[in-house]
């Protein structure tokens, strides 16, 4: 993660992530973070229009805006925010 090298980023394969909810049977899907992982889970869920939640815990958007000091990257970080949560059933 850019300016934490504490945090190391996973990149899962849309098959592996398809594979493992489809083994796991769940309920309910709850997205915890817009991270590749939470992306990958969002679109296994739209294709399959399988209903989910998801949390804003994060302020992405100033985070983008301090690290990449170009005019207008806050408002496309709030885009990008819409974009990830809006066909979510609720947003905790």
């Amino acid at each position: 993660m850019p300016g934490y090298a504490e945090i190391r980023l996973a990149f899962p394969s849309q098959a592996s992530i398809g594979a493992q909810i489809a083994a796991f049977e769940p309920d309910c899907i709850h997205i915890a973070t817009e991270g590749p992982i939470g992306f990958a889970v969002r679109r296994w869920c739209v294709r399959r229009s399988i209903a989910f939640t998801t949390g804003f815990h994060t302020r992405f958007a100033e985070y983008l805006s301090a690290r990449l000091p170009v005019p207008g990257i806050e408002r496309l970080g709030f885009a990008a925010l819409r974009w990830f949560h809006s066909p979510s059933a609720a947003v905790l």
